[in-house]
Formats: structure tokens, sequence, C-alpha cells
């Protein structure tokens, strides 16, 4: 009998308070070894147990979770070790959509926390609904394409995710989040999204969820280091090992994810290979052309000889969308870097106008073909920060046009606003910004 079991005999089910758990305090301490010992932690407990919430604010396991992973995080500099503990609560039970006193989910508080944004695509695969509301009307907007979250405020009409593509019958959506690996056999509510199906009539939709149920429950399965559930799901259920996400540039097999959890998932590693899993040889080839890829676009060394000519004919293959807007750079000095952050960088060595003018020509065609404008590299750095520069503030003014956020800030907290006094309008850096001074297009407010 655990300590947990043993206080619960003693005081009651309604009197034992989450933060004199076990698992609590696992979660609160937030390092590699408490979060090993989370996952034998939550197999012991039932799913009321599970699904316990703090009296003082109502929050969740995956909530107190979230709250953690920042300390972790800056101790670790990875997402890794949280990840088995997030899925091992989704398969024993706990309710991802359960809301806290403010009415926050889960997701609205990895939208506000810091290094949260490593949890948005755990979150959203486990089958958390960014459109709904807290206390405030403020949901979360999820750009599939960029794995993006972004908390927005009285925009309730403004739905996205798997919840909001089957309330609307959008099956080309919903096989789209589906193919993610995010999970379909998931309440909101006490109702399932197949509940949600029988309500529209629409048996198309519900027959996806069908489809790919078992699929998704062995991703889970897998990605929570359960080697016993990705074996009888195998053997219960007609599923393909090989599956891939592909909300990814290159779609990632799922035994590649698996491995990235490194020594705790050894044991469902070895499940998978016995159950036919493979790392995908042509994988790893197609992730070293997309990695090789920005550098040897045709784009990035036109930008780079930055010539007139050179840049023309860089714009030339914006017009005749030859620019595949989803590759990054991969090198150590330039991780993550964007197009954008590429012309950020190059615009300001060189003093020809007609070469700047050509290269904002390309921000705004960047931007109308759908590049995410606010993307940032992997030092957490936006376009818009790599551009500001105080003497000269025209190429962060065509950003701010564009609708690059200000308000995203560098990891030390750094952003771009407008000055209240001395020289006022002019943007500036510092570690307040408030969108109303600065014109835009963000919908929050």
């Amino acid at each position: 009998m655990t300590a947990d079991e043993d206080r619960k005999k003693a005081l009651g089910p309604s009197q034992v308070t989450m933060e004199d758990t076990e698992l609590y305090k696992l979660l609160v301490e937030a390092t590699e070894e408490s979060m090993k010992k989370s996952l034998s932690v939550i197999d012991s407990l039932s799913r009321q147990d599970i699904n316990l919430k703090s009296k003082k604010n109502g929050n969740t396991y995956l909530h107190i979770l979230v709250q953690s992973f920042s300390d972790l995080f800056v101790n670790t500099k990875s997402v890794t070790p949280v990840v088995p503990t997030i899925y091992r609560l989704v398969i024993r039970g706990i309710d991802v959509n359960m809301r806290n006193s403010a009415g926050n989910t889960c997701l609205h508080l990895a939208c506000v926390r810091p290094h949260c944004e490593h949890l948005w695509e755990h979150l959203i695969r486990i089958g958390v609904d960014p459109s709904m509301p807290n206390n405030h009307n403020c949901t979360v907007i999820h750009n599939f394409e960029g794995r993006l979250c972004y908390q927005v405020k009285d925009q309730l009409e403004a739905g996205t995710g798997i919840w909001y593509a089957v309330e609307r019958e959008d099956y080309a959506v919903v096989e789209q989040y589906l193919k993610a690996w995010v999970r379909g056999n998931v309440r909101r509510n006490n109702k399932s999204m197949r509940e949600l199906c029988d309500g529209t009539g629409n048996t198309r939709v519900k027959h996806l969820l069908q489809k790919y149920e078992w699929i998704n429950e062995l991703v889970c399965s897998a990605l929570a280091c359960d080697h016993e559930a990705v074996i009888k799901i195998a053997k219960d259920h007609t599923v393909h090992v090989n599956t891939v996400d592909e909300s990814y540039v290159v779609p990632k097999p799922l035994l590649v994810a698996v491995e990235e959890l490194g020594e705790v998932a050894e044991a469902t590693v070895k499940a998978l290979r016995e159950l036919g899993a493979d790392n995908d040889s042509e994988y790893q080839l197609k992730l070293k052309e997309y990695e090789e890829g920005f550098e040897k676009s045709e784009f990035y060394l036109h930008i780079r000889e930055c010539t007139r000519q050179s840049l023309t004919s860089a714009l030339k293959l914006l017009q005749d969308e030859k620019v595949n807007l989803r590759l990054k750079s991969t090198q150590a000095d330039t991780d993550g870097w964007t197009y954008l952050h590429l012309i950020a960088d190059q615009y300001f060595q060189t003093e020809d106008l007609v070469c700047k003018r050509i290269m904002v020509r390309c921000v705004y065609k960047l931007a109308l073909l759908g590049i995410n404008i606010n993307a940032k590299d992997n030092a957490g750095i936006t376009c818009l920060l790599k551009s500001f520069k105080l003497e000269d503030q025209t190429l962060a003014r065509h950003f701010i046009t564009i609708g690059v956020d200000p308000a995203l800030a560098s990891p030390d907290g750094t952003c771009v606003c407008v000055e209240s006094y001395l020289h006022k309008g002019r943007l500036s850096i510092g570690n307040m910004c408030k969108r109303k001074d600065i014109p835009g297009i963000w919908v929050a407010g």
C-alpha cells in the first residue's frame, strides 16, 4: 500500500488534498529523476485519484506539470523528461479538458508560461480543445502548419483544433489532425467526439474517428513508455506500427519519436521493433535533405548574393511560388532561421537602397504566401527582434505591418515597444509591450 493510499484510508477520499499527494510533490520537484518516478506512481492511482483537483485553485495534475515545466526546461534544455508523464496521465484516464477555478485548461497555462511552447504539440495531441474559453473569454488559436499556439481574447468565433473541426463537420481538417496523432478517444464536458458526431448526424466523420482510434491510442501508449499497453493494443486491434506524424515537414515515424525519449523508453522501443516497427532509413535521408535544404535553396543563395539582379531573381521565385516556406536553417549560428530572419540579417549588410527595397518586397510576398511570420529561431528571436536597429527602423516597421507580433519576447523578456516619451512614436527595445500602441493585425487584446 502506497503512502497516498494510507493517507486516504485514514482521512477519506474527500479530505485528501492534491498538495499532499506523492505525485504532486514529484511533479513540483521537476527533475528528470522525479519525472521517471512519477510513472510508477501514476500507475498505482485510480481514475478518481488521477482526476484529483486542487482545492486552492482547481488545478489538475496536467496544470501542475505545465507550471513546473519552466524550471525543468531551464535545467535540462529538453522537453523529453516530461513527455512520458503527460501521456501516462492520459492513458490512465485524466480529463485533459478540465479547467481550473480561473477557467484555464492546461493549454491556456502553456501559452503564458516560459518555455512551455515545447509542450504545445503534446497538449494538442492528447486532445485538449484550444477553443475552450476561460473566465476572461480567452481561447487559444492553434496554427497547425506552424505547430504554434496563441492565446487570444474575445475571439470565440475564431475556433481551431480537432474539436472545432468535428463540430463544423470538416472532414479534411479532422483527418489532418488525426494523421498528426491527435487523440480522438477523448472527452470534453463529459461528451466524446463520437457523441458530438451523433449530435450532428455526421457518420462520415464518426467513421474517420473510428479508423484512427487505435492507431492513435497505440501512439499515446508508446509515448507514455507503457510497453505492455503497446503490445496489448497491437494484439487486440489492427494497427500500423510504422505510423508517421504527418504534421512534420518530414513525417516522423513513431519509432523515431519514441527513441527520442531516451533510456526510459528502451522497453517500448524493443516492443515496437518486435512488432515490426523501423526507424525508416528513407526518413533519415529525407531529414538530412531538409536540414541542408535552407542554405542550399536558390532563394537563400540569391538573398545572400545581394545584388539587384540576384534579389530580383529571388523575388521571381516567390512570384512563381517556387520557394519552400517551411525550410529552416539548422546551422549552429543560424539555427531555426526562416527566410524572414535571413532577410532581416542581410538587409543591413548593404547600402544599396534598391536592394533594400527589393528585399522589402520579398518580405511582403513571403507573408502573402503564408510563411510563419511569428516564427522564432532556436534562440527565441523573431524576425522583428532580429531586424531591430534604433538608427534604422524601416524594416522593423514593415515586419509590424505584415503582422509580426511585437509582444513575442526573447527568452530574456525583450520585445519591441513604442516609447511614450522622448522620440514618441519611435520603436524601442524593452520588456513591456502594449499592442494597442502599435499598428498591427493581432487578434489578442
